[in-house]
């Protein structure tokens, strides 16, 4: 591009999904998901020397997504309802970050409260590169007071979780 020459792109459109998450920490193949429902998501991936999409649909059990999520502050105004400009919900269960390391890709969502949950807590998915299976349940960050993980649209760093995460700050 510096020298103002042409180059070639590809591109990918869908109807059937709400949002796509890509990834942070991708090589030669560049990952993104989308929910198909609160027990499965759609890995996509596409080679840098492809013109071929190809995507895995995969269980991950079940979460909780009843909105308006509810998370009243001191103030007992409930900031995890925040409407969106364009209407529902801005806390709506949509995929809000992924990576890929050390043979690993996961992605991280908020879920709302409900069943054993008191709070909307964040959902955690892991599922190994090479041919997409999960490699476990979903982990859970869940907090005794309402706190939400903001998307920065990947992890800062190369490392990937490797434990069960489930938090209670009493």
């Amino acid at each position: 591009m510096t020298s103002c020459s042409g180059f070639n792109y590809n591109w990918f459109t869908v109807t059937d999904r709400f949002n796509f998450t890509m990834i942070q920490g991708t090589g030669a193949t560049m990952y993104w998901a989308s929910r198909n429902s609160t027990s499965s998501i759609r890995i996509y991936n596409w080679a840098e020397n492809s013109n071929t999409i190809y995507w895995n649909d995969v269980s991950i059990g079940s979460w909780n997504r009843t909105t308006p999520y509810q998370c009243a502050g001191p103030d007992s105004l409930n900031w995890c309802a925040r409407q969106s400009s364009t209407s529902g919900y801005t806390n709506d269960g949509r995929i809000e970050t992924g990576w890929v390391a050390g043979g690993v890709i996961g992605f991280m969502w908020n879920a709302s409260q409900g069943g054993s949950f008191n709070y909307p807590y964040v959902d955690v998915a892991r599922f190994n590169e090479s041919d997409k299976p999960l490699i476990k349940p979903a982990d859970h960050l869940e907090f005794k007071l309402c706190l939400a993980i903001p998307s920065d649209r990947g992890r800062r760093s190369r490392r990937h979780c490797r434990h069960r995460l489930r938090m209670r700050l009493r």
